[in-house]
């Protein structure tokens, strides 16, 4: 898997398969950063369920000022934090080892927040509407900001998620991608 566009293009995610693992697919990253259009550039970016951390190197990658990884599995933030040191972006960028929704809370706490949110929990449960109803309660993403939602072809979620509104929503193969700004 290779970043896709800015200025680390090109440069390879190292990752091996596993059955767990579901990678943002290139075209829904695409999309996404198509529609961001240069948004992410010197903003806060929180990617929750990070997997290969490839929605938070794409951000990184089109200049976004400082991004927060949250992923629960070890291995998988090992290898996050090794491509951090090796492009030299770890003073950009922090690596949270828990899961999504404790994190929120504990980026709460902190005072933290963030301009744009990238979510894609595992598919076929709840935790897409968990998590945004969390992260909306929570007060991390700064008014204005997005959340970037990608959940199966056949998953619903709300229009409106406390202060969340959906603005967008598209579909991509099996995937199916929901933006929704904080009013």
């Amino acid at each position: 898997m290779k970043i896709l566009t800015g200025y680390l293009k090109g440069k390879t995610l190292l990752f091996e398969p596993e059955a767990q693992l579901r990678p943002t697919a290139d075209k829904v990253r695409k999309a996404v950063f198509d529609v961001l259009q240069g948004y992410a550039e010197g903003k806060r970016v929180l990617d929750l369920y990070s997997g290969t951390g490839a929605m938070g190197f794409e951000a990184l990658s089109q200049k976004a000022s400082f991004v927060v990884f949250v992923e629960k599995d070890l291995p998988k933030v090992r290898r996050i934090e090794a491509l951090l040191k090796r492009w030299k972006l770890d003073d950009s960028a922090e690596v949270i080892c828990q899961d999504a929704l404790g994190a929120v809370e504990r980026l709460r706490m902190g005072g933290e927040v963030f301009d744009l949110v990238f979510m894609d929990p595992p598919y076929g449960g709840e935790l897409g509407v968990d998590t945004l109803r969390v992260l909306a309660e929570a007060g991390v993403l700064n008014r204005g900001g997005f959340a970037f939602v990608e959940t199966g072809r056949r998953e619903d979620l709300p229009e409106e998620v406390v202060n969340l509104k959906m603005v967008r929503d598209r579909k991509y193969g099996q995937s199916r991608l929901r933006i929704y700004q904080k009013m």
